[in-house]
């Protein structure tokens, strides 16, 4: 998304790679605050952490060039961090990490909530949080195959 925005301002390619970036930076940024005052840990300190997580793995360059796999992990991981007290929330999370990386996130998803199932045995909250969590690409799909061929058309035609 940093990217697309970066272009419709800029329309120049090394300013879209670093808008992806910073995209990323203050969506970690702002996941860090909420986390911060949930957990009460110094939000200067998070912020930190958080930059230097960013860049501290092989493969952070994949935001620079739009790659999905940056955001989706940052999402991913904060959405574990919300669980305890945003359940549904961390299911959105969760779920919408499937636009932004492939379908191992949904592996990941599974050991998550089993894990999770195994430490609390609440099997009545199982159902629900499946559904949130398939919320997202349920609305994605329906978009996709309401307006899928009419751009197809679109973009044929032209």
């Amino acid at each position: 998304m940093g990217s697309a925005v970066g272009w419709i301002f800029t329309e120049n390619l090394n300013l879209i790679r670093l808008s992806n970036f910073i995209y990323i930076a203050l969506v970690q940024v702002i996941l860090g605050y909420f986390i911060s005052k949930i957990y009460d840990l110094k939000f200067k300190k998070v912020i930190y952490f958080s930059i230097f997580s960013l860049i501290s793995f092989p493969f952070w360059f994949g935001s620079i060039y739009s790659l999905g796999e940056t955001i989706s992990i940052v999402l991913f991981f904060n959405a574990i961090l919300l669980y305890k007290y945003y359940p549904k929330t961390s299911m959105l999370m969760m779920g919408s990490v499937l636009f932004f990386e492939k379908l191992i996130t949904g592996v990941f998803f599974i050991f998550f909530n089993l894990s999770n199932l195994f430490v609390t045995k609440k099997i009545k909250k199982v159902p629900i949080e499946i559904f949130t969590y398939l919320l997202p690409s349920a609305v994605w799909i329906s978009i996709a195959k309401l307006f899928g061929r009419n751009v197809y058309e679109c973009i044929k035609r032209t």
